[in-house]
């Protein structure tokens, strides 16, 4: 009985205006909607009582049952949104062959990275340095000549270390592969970048010390540069009068290398030199374009890096491609019709654009249209990619016979475009992939 005489003290204490002092009225701490006496505001109501005693604000119920609504409707969607990214998934991987590209060019790198050795050792048994030991243009070229050239072209079969066997000179179609089961396709490309003169800052030390400067490269290579940076072929400014082409194996090759070094080729202004070559990966049908770079600061600092791009040639060799990409862009239709209807329906509700425009603005709603939006121009650029392909595919085809057995000053004419064609067409790859 007491219990209850306090209880309904309380209750004559809060919510009633006819028991409380208006000029001192204050507001519950959790049911704003509810009017207590000062002292009370955090006084515990059981939700019992809120419901039966002081009742709820329609609005508040209405707020209510729309938040349980949109979370079912969050919860129905869940299905769907994992539909999206494992189809997503899969166009991606169906796309670009991934775990062979990442296979073949970290197989590429690795052997280049390691294996091209230099700084042999008598009675030349032993190369102690590598790609990562270039730290100057005598370097490189020891790198070109000892290491480099006698990797990727060969002339004699390799034996074991020790075995005293003579195997003779590579002949077709062996010499024609790199590491066994990549066909080398067309001559190796070296290109270079140099950066015009410019004034130095200090003009007056310059001209009594005889000193010249030069602009900075296209990429900054004061700090190691990110790969993204390096392989990203639209700031390499080739150029092209120097750009020498070496279609030969042995002494051919090697003469030509260190006739470009006792032209200087390398010289004070050069900041960015890229050796290429092509080669073709038959199992997976994969065209990869192999760049060795070598990037020289002013700080003195030479930086080193591998990179690649990389092309599936068939896309669609398979007929379940054609049924998971149909599949994927009927799913993005059908958010963009979705999207579209509830556009429509809010406006019908809505005279007012901006009233239309806030209720139906939210943050999913936003994702929902970037998906949509980049799902459909991911579309287009992959259709003008596999134009691009199969263009590629029949000039690879159609490679006159002349043109395997080019020199240095005809090889541009035949692989010229090719290798600028292929770097346009296939996108930057990375070692690291998901």
């Amino acid at each position: 009985a007491v219990a209850a005489h306090v209880v309904e003290n309380r209750r004559m204490s809060v919510g009633r205006d006819d028991h409380l002092d208006q000029a001192k009225v204050r507001e519950h701490s959790v049911y704003y909607w509810i009017k207590t006496s000062p002292g009370l505001e955090m006084m515990e109501i059981p939700a019992y009582d809120v419901a039966t005693v002081y009742g709820i604000p329609a609005g508040r119920v209405k707020e209510y049952c729309l938040s349980e609504r949109q979370t079912e409707k969050d919860v129905m969607s869940l299905p769907w949104g994992m539909m999206s990214v494992i189809l997503y998934s899969l166009v991606l991987l169906t796309h670009d062959a991934i775990p062979w590209l990442s296979s073949v060019e970290s197989a590429i790198a690795f052997d280049i990275e390691n294996n091209a050795n230099f700084a042999f050792s008598d009675p030349l048994a032993m190369g102690h340095k590598n790609l990562a030991d270039v730290n100057s243009p005598a370097d490189f070229w020891s790198f070109m000549n000892k290491g480099f050239l006698p990797l990727v072209y060969p002339t004699d079969v390799w034996t074991s270390e020790s075995s005293g066997l003579a195997l003779g000179a590579l002949e077709s179609p062996r010499k024609d592969y790199y590491m066994l089961h990549l066909k080398k396709i067309g001559p190796l490309k070296v290109a270079k970048e140099n950066s015009p003169s410019i004034e130095c800052p200090n003009t007056y030390i310059a001209d009594i010390y005889n000193i010249s400067c030069t602009a900075d490269a296209n990429i900054d290579i004061l700090l190691q540069p990110t790969e993204f940076a390096v392989r990203n072929g639209g700031k390499f400014k080739e150029d092209r009068g120097s750009t020498q082409w070496i279609n030969g194996f042995g002494d051919d090759a090697k003469a030509l290398v260190k006739q470009l070094e006792q032209q200087v080729w390398v010289d004070t202004r050069t900041n960015h030199v890229k050796a290429s070559f092509l080669t073709y990966q038959a199992d997976a049908d994969v065209l990869i374009m192999t760049h060795v770079n070598f990037l020289f600061s002013r700080a003195g600092r030479v930086w080193k890096l591998v990179t690649h791009t990389s092309l599936y040639l068939h896309p669609y060799g398979d007929f379940w491609m054609y049924i998971i990409d149909i599949l994927f862009y009927m799913r993005v239709t059908w958010i963009f019709a979705w999207e579209l209807m509830e556009v429509i329906q809010t406006l019908i509700r809505n005279k007012n654009l901006w009233v239309a425009f806030n209720e139906y603005a939210s943050f999913w709603n936003g994702v929902d249209w970037l998906f949509v939006t980049t799902a459909y121009v991911r579309l287009g650029l992959w259709i003008s990619r596999v134009v691009q392909v199969r263009d590629l595919e029949q000039r690879l085809v159609g490679i006159p016979a002349e043109a395997l057995s080019c020199t240095t000053t005809t090889c541009g004419d035949f692989y010229g475009q090719l290798f600028v064609d292929i770097e346009s067409a296939g996108p930057p790859r990375g070692k690291g992939r998901v």
